[in-house]
Formats: C-alpha cells, sequence, structure tokens
C-alpha cells in the first residue's frame, strides 16, 4: 500500500498506459516471489483454471498480510488511466472475501 489514511485506510495506487490497443499495466504480482514465474508458465501453457487459483490464493495472502502488518480496516485501488488524449481516475474498495469469486472464461 502506498498511503495510509488517518481512518487506517490503505490505498495503493496504479497508472495504466494505453497504447494504440495495448497496456503497460501495473502487475499485481510484481512482487510475488512464489507465483510470478509459475504464473508465466501456466498462461503459457493455457492452464487458465490454475493460473486464475494460484494467482487468488497469493493475492489473497498478500492483502491479508498488508492489512494486518498495518493495521488496516479497509484497501483500496486507485488507478490512474491515460490515453494520448484523456486521464481517467478509479477508484476500487478491496473485499478480501470476494476475490475467490473471480472466474475464469479460459483464454482465446
Amino acid at each position: 500500500m502506498d498511503v495510509k489514511t488517518n481512518k487506517n485506510e490503505g490505498i495503493d495506487v496504479m497508472c495504466v498506459i494505453m497504447n494504440k490497443g495495448t497496456s503497460n499495466e501495473k502487475s499485481l504480482m510484481q512482487n510475488f516471489s512464489s507465483a510470478g514465474k509459475n504464473l508465466d508458465t501456466l498462461f503459457t501453457e493455457k492452464k487458465d483454471v490454475e493460473a486464475l487459483s494460484l494467482f487468488t490464493e497469493e493475492y489473497i495472502s498478500k492483502i491479508k498480510k498488508t492489512k494486518l502488518n498495518n493495521n488496516l480496516n479497509d484497501l483500496y485501488i486507485l488507478s490512474f488511466i491515460s490515453t494520448k488524449k484523456n486521464i481517467y481516475i478509479v477508484c476500487f474498495k478491496l473485499y478480501i472475501d470476494r476475490i475467490n469469486n473471480v472466474k475464469t472464461k479460459g483464454f482465446y
């Protein structure tokens, strides 16, 4: 988390830059030593269910640890999304107990 408010809210700030149909997105797994390389392999092998399971397990673990270590009540992701002409801002509240509700539709 990048910011801790006076109400013990944790905010992770990120930026996504859209370039001609692709993005330079922030990787939520950038500091996940145990899952990072394994995820690349699972994506290459088109094992979407396994990749999602590994990602959600690691992400939940990371978020719980961050919340506990920093005595946080709520967690948010604040994202700036830019194109050549516009900048958008979005804010998501993280609900740890809902992360496992994310489902995969496979690879296309």
